[in-house]
């Protein structure tokens, strides 16, 4: 008997890191990936930390921006987000790309935002 008690849990380490400098903290800007249109973009299994520019449109950690249709061969996989500025993972007029298994902690914003796409 009792009460139920759930919580949410993600991993949030990483065996590769992205981040920004010590300094990211004191002015709110940190690191930023962009995909643009023909590139391919397969991000898996990093850790973005001190990441995103605070208000700053189109600097995110990771963002897929403008790439049309990438016919399946763009995506985020088992990424995660600590400590950022400004959202987490934006998908921006790209389509048939995917985010998947993607964690976010401590995010400023939307950890997930898909724009025109």
């Amino acid at each position: 008997g009792g009460e139920e008690y759930q919580g949410e849990v993600g991993l949030l380490s990483r065996g590769i890191a992205i981040q920004g400098d010590d300094q990211s903290d004191v002015n709110g800007f940190g690191g930023h990936t962009m995909c643009k249109a023909g590139s391919t973009c397969r991000l898996s299994n990093a850790l973005g930390y001190r990441m995103g520019q605070m208000n700053m449109m189109a600097r995110y950690p990771f963002h897929l921006h403008e790439m049309g249709n990438v016919s399946g061969q763009s995506y985020f996989e088992g990424l995660s987000v600590q400590d950022s500025y400004f959202r987490a993972f934006v998908v921006h007029a790209t389509s048939n790309s995917m985010v998947s298994r993607c964690v976010a902690f401590n995010v400023t914003g939307s950890a997930l935002y898909l724009e025109d796409g």
